[in-house]
């Protein structure tokens, strides 16, 4: 190969440039490498063949190293297997920040400087060892192992980089009372009559918590994955590790989802089951909203103090959005002229602030690590209260954790967990599991005609289900079932006659 010393008129740089033969096109070059020392040269050079040999043959180069970042997060964002949308914005929005100024994906072979910046960054910020854990490492560990996966980098540099520390403690949500979602559906509806709105954000919280499924999913559905016989939302198997449940509802409560549609005019099956107070399709984080300002409301509510004087004229939609938006809801109409009026006006608005400024502390530790998603949490911890932790999993979606729950167990009926849950809403029961006064219940519309059904859930393959209507019962009951129906899937043959079996239900 022939060497020619070469010196850069415009930055007065001194390299070798090698006339070379393409083993993959089979055509002679020229390639200039930048280095002083001739050896350093030759050893760029044979690295350079190398990784132009391991291209032809399909094997992964060196080539990804020079790769710009910017490029290869596109790149990702564009092609990786990102579990969702709303990963994918979040994805974007981390790493178009950039916070250790990257440069080349060769900047990740440095993890010492990576481990320092970051180090750096945490002490600037308040929980800064969080947010670098979750908006910087997690994001690039994502971006080097996917680099690896398609060959663009010959390895995952960053598999062994250590997170931070945590020093912080971490935020986890909590889940709600009875009490507490009672309060937080009626502030819902609060919000929804202040708005003036004709379809109300409280069925979908609820449909949430009855279901027990991730919002996304459950927000995702249609009019036609509504299975009224099974009573339940048909909900797609899911991606990896975010798998989706069976999400049964009780039969009340999809009586009541009919009514709904039929007030939205029975849309088609390709309609969205749940839409927008506008009617349009919900949009996740704006319905997030809306569920925090109503806790917010209920927080309100729950920690107003008693009457003192002027506080009694203070007004608790307008110190929620005070504590939520830091400002109060907007007056109709033109101001008054009258300046009596207008001073009133002022008074009535310093009192809704003086109230604010008094119970933001407490409304802020009643709201502390509960969003929407809490719900989920809360159909979690009370169904696992009542009934059978397996039925629990196969209502929520949590995958088998062992090898009984993965080939030996059938017989799970995941509509124990959403009627426990509904039994616990409607006030039928407490958490501890004891039946309540009849006379002091106060049952949704259509609690009388509970639902009893004949079940034999296949955990594995998550079979339906025939149902029949029945009586209502309010308590654990113990029937007796004849002649055992053969369920799809189930391998049940149909029993002999004059047998007997005592089974348990709700």
């Amino acid at each position: 190969m022939k060497t020619i010393r070469v010196v850069s008129t415009k930055k007065n740089r001194k390299g070798w440039r090698f006339r070379i033969t393409n083993p993959a096109t089979r055509k002679r070059t020229w390639k200039t490498f930048w280095f002083r020392d001739l050896r350093d040269a030759e050893k760029a050079r044979d690295k350079f063949l190398e990784g132009l040999e391991r291209r032809k043959i399909g094997m992964a180069d060196n080539s990804g190293w020079t790769m710009p970042f910017t490029e290869a997060m596109e790149k990702f964002l564009e092609e990786a297997p990102i579990a969702s949308e709303r990963r994918r914005v979040e994805l974007r929005h981390d790493l178009e920040r950039n916070d250790l100024g990257l440069h080349t994906l060769a900047d990740f072979g440095n993890k010492g400087k990576l481990t320092a910046k970051c180090v750096a960054l945490a002490r600037q910020r308040e929980r800064g060892d969080e947010y670098v854990r979750k908006h910087i490492q997690q994001p690039l560990k994502q971006v080097a192992a996917w680099a690896a996966s398609i060959d663009l980098l010959p390895h995952n540099p960053l598999d062994a980089w250590k997170l931070l520390p945590r020093t912080s403690a971490a935020s986890r949500r909590r889940a709600f009372q009875p009490e507490e979602v009672a309060a937080v559906l009626a502030a819902a509806g609060e919000w929804d009559a202040f708005l003036g709105r004709s379809l109300p954000t409280s069925l979908i919280f609820r449909a949430l918590l009855i279901s027990g499924n991730r919002p996304g999913a459950v927000l995702g559905a249609k009019v036609g994955h509504l299975d009224r016989e099974a009573c339940r939302i048909i909900l797609p198997p899911g991606t990896r590790t975010k798998k989706n449940g069976m999400a049964f509802l009780p039969a009340d409560f999809v009586v009541e989802l009919e009514h709904h549609l039929a007030r939205r005019g029975r849309p088609g099956a390709d309609a969205p089951l749940f839409v927008s107070p506008e009617g349009s399709a919900v949009d996740p984080a704006k319905l997030s909203r809306d569920f925090s300002r109503a806790l917010t409301l209920a927080g309100v509510r729950k920690c107003w103090p008693a009457p003192e004087g002027a506080e009694e004229e203070a007004d608790p939609l307008a110190v929620a959005s005070l504590i939520y938006i830091g400002r109060q809801h907007g007056f109709d109409g033109a101001p008054p002229r009258d300046p009596a009026k207008l001073a009133e006006r002022a008074r009535i608005m310093q009192v809704n602030e003086d109230m604010a400024a008094k119970i933001k502390a407490d409304v802020a530790r009643f709201c502390e690590n509960r969003d929407m998603y809490a719900l989920r949490k809360t159909h979690i911890s009370w169904a696992r209260r009542l009934v059978n932790a397996d039925s629990v999993k196969l209502q929520v979606g949590h995958a088998p954790q062992d090898v009984e729950e993965r080939h030996y167990l059938d017989l799970v009926d995941a509509r124990e967990s959403a009627q426990a849950v509904w039994d616990v809403l409607t006030g039928v029961r407490t958490l501890d599991g004891k039946q309540r006064e009849p006379e002091s219940l106060a049952l949704a519309a259509g609690a009388e005609n509970l639902q009893t059904m004949d079940y034999v859930g296949d955990y594995g393959a998550k079979t339906a289900a025939e149902t029949r209507t029945g009586k209502a019962r309010t308590t654990r009951q113990v029937v007796e079932v004849t002649n055992l129906r053969k369920v799809k899937g189930a391998g049940i043959e149909p029993a002999t006659n004059g047998l007997k079996i005592r089974c348990s239900t709700y």
